[in-house]
């Protein structure tokens, strides 16, 4: 069974282990499209992607059911990897279908300022993007900002300090010492 290959497989690596003779396993989050038992994906960390084969996966919703044929998005799946060493994959990984293009660096949005403070061109907040938390760069507009309590700006440019997925039309938040300062809608990757 082949996964549908029009929408590209993007999963987020939230833990991993190992047992001898089964392999290495990922406890991920399914952000985007479908992986089937016995696709080949890549294990993206920044650098190179290394290719793996899945062998096995467990959907987490339905305790006990070992083997399922596939996985789609929303889901929060158990993947194996009978043949791919540990030190191949670790937390905060992607995995991805092979050759997607799917992780960005900066994307375009409209920001809410949810706090009591303006925000600052250059202002560099934490953002969640589906659990895995990116310090970002915020630039506005030539002759914009500061955005004032209340208000939204649209185009500011995010810029990642490390690739991410983000997807079009999903909104984020962005945090400050723990603190939730504001939401961006993603208009532009």
């Amino acid at each position: 069974m082949t996964a549908n290959p029009t929408s590209p497989l993007v999963a987020y690596v939230n833990q991993t282990f190992y047992k001898p003779s089964l392999g290495t396993f990922a406890d991920c989050q399914v952000l985007a499209g479908r992986l089937a038992f016995g696709d080949m994906v890549e294990i993206i960390n920044g650098a190179q992607p290394t290719p793996a084969q899945c062998t096995g996966i467990s959907v987490s919703q339905v305790p006990g059911l070992w083997p399922v044929p596939e996985c789609e998005r929303s889901q929060s799946v158990l993947l194996g990897f009978k043949d791919l060493p540990q030190r191949d994959i670790e937390d905060g990984f992607y995995i991805t279908s092979p050759g997607a293009d799917v992780l960005r660096s900066t994307f375009q949005g409209a920001i809410s300022n949810l706090s009591a403070l303006p925000l600052a061109n250059g202002f560099t907040p934490q953002c969640n993007l589906h659990g895995n938390s990116v310090t970002v760069r915020l630039t506005f507009a030539a002759g914009t900002g500061p955005i004032l309590p209340g208000e939204t700006l649209a185009g500011v440019t995010l810029q990642l300090v490390r690739p991410a997925y983000a997807a079009l039309d999903e909104t984020y938040y962005l945090s400050n010492a723990n603190e939730v300062v504001a939401s961006v809608k993603v208009t532009d990757l």
